[in-house]
């Protein structure tokens, strides 16, 4: 529909776009580095999320549509108990790989011209050779990916009980 003509151009210019490039411009007008930090973590699942989802609905089996209009659905019903369910599965199971590609370009970041955060713990002590913390910089990576990555396989299995 329009709403798609419109959105989806933006969506495939913006989503192979790494969220670290929109770094320094985020440093700079967002009021603080920790919100700076959160704007790049969410431009980095927002735009490949919303894409993913661009790309499911267009890919919808046009029968079961045709099938939703012959039961009479409202639009929201139809977005409801059909769509969403669709599209559901795919685009979560795609927030993983953004997910992580998000917190490593946040990390990036960091190590580019942050005063704080796990980049900027792991590049100031690579910069000072002391190189336990920085493996201990890295294993705290890591593991808050992990666990974010364990979050959203834990609110799949909730979502999606069908798949």
């Amino acid at each position: 529909g329009p709403l798609r003509d419109v959105w989806a151009p933006i969506a495939r210019v913006l989503a192979p776009i790494p969220s670290v490039v929109f770094a320094p411009y985020l440093v700079a007008l967002m009021p603080t580095f920790r919100s700076a930090s959160a704007m790049v973590v969410f431009l980095g699942l927002f735009w490949p999320t919303f894409l993913n989802i661009i790309i499911r609905v267009n890919g919808i089996d046009r029968r079961i549509i045709e099938s939703a209009r012959m039961l009479e659905l409202s639009s929201f019903d139809m977005v409801r108990h059909v769509i969403l369910p669709y599209i559901a599965p795919g685009v979560i199971n795609g927030l993983n790989g953004q997910l992580t590609a998000s917190i490593m370009m946040l990390t990036f970041a960091e190590m580019l011209g942050a005063k704080s955060g796990m980049g900027y713990y792991i590049i100031n002590y690579t910069n000072f050779a002391n190189y336990v913390n920085v493996i201990a910089g890295i294993i705290v990576v890591g593991v808050v990916v992990t666990l974010l990555n364990r979050g959203i396989n834990s609110a799949k299995r909730r979502l999606v009980k069908w798949r």
